[in-house]
């Protein structure tokens, strides 16, 4: 019995010692400052194109106003817009020297006697002057309208019966009355009121980025 003693006292004591609990901390992972941020793939949000920025040529001293027969007004494209028919039209120099125009066009469609079928209203918008310089190449439909030119638009709207026999006139202030056709059409707006005259706006000459 004593030999099984000391046989069991020597086995416990051959078991190997508890290991005391070691605390330890949490760290964070934190990346080396080398490590380069990964490179953004998405596409970026679309940008909406600015109006183009005018700013107002200087009229150099002696420049004469435009005559209406150094001048000749071209149709350029015609879009829509909130119920309305948008014609442009570019004004070109076609005289020898520079001269400038100002002001809002008054635009007139009469019919074969002279009576007035359709005349616009100023929307009596600022309105620098404008530098028409000689030499320029008149723009036609769709062309790209460069500075040198006047550019103004008219605004149709309730054209609910179209008029396709029309003498069409441009009044430029200080200037005179330019005839762009003679039994035409006056290019009508979406019709809104059944029964109602239409109406036209017409915005003053601004220097051409069109």
């Amino acid at each position: 019995m004593f030999a099984l003693f000391g046989l069991l006292a020597t086995g416990c004591g051959s078991q190997p010692a508890e290991r005391p609990l070691v605390s330890v901390a949490a760290t964070a992972i934190v990346p080396p400052a080398s490590v380069a941020r990964p490179a953004d793939t998405r596409s970026p949000a679309p940008t909406q194109t600015p109006p183009p920025i005018r700013t107002p040529v200087a009229i150099p001293s002696g420049t004469p106003s435009c005559k209406a027969s150094d001048l000749v007004i071209s149709n350029l494209a015609g879009n829509g817009a909130t119920g309305a028919i948008v014609e442009a039209f570019a004004i070109t120099n076609r005289s020898a020297t520079a001269c400038w125009v100002r002001g809002t066009p008054a635009a007139r469609f009469s019919d074969a006697r002279g009576v007035a079928i359709l005349t616009s209203s100023d929307v009596h918008e600022r309105a620098d002057p404008v530098l028409l310089p000689p030499g320029l190449a008149q723009p036609g439909a769709n062309d790209y309208v460069t500075r040198g030119h006047g550019i103004f638009e008219l605004w149709f709207r309730n054209g609910c019966e179209a008029e396709l026999h029309a003498t069409f006139a441009i009044t430029i202030p200080d200037t005179g009355d330019v005839v762009m056709w003679r039994d035409g059409p006056i290019p009508a707006g979406r019709c809104d009121s059944p029964g109602s005259p239409p109406i036209l706006f017409a915005f003053p000459i601004v220097d051409g980025i069109y």
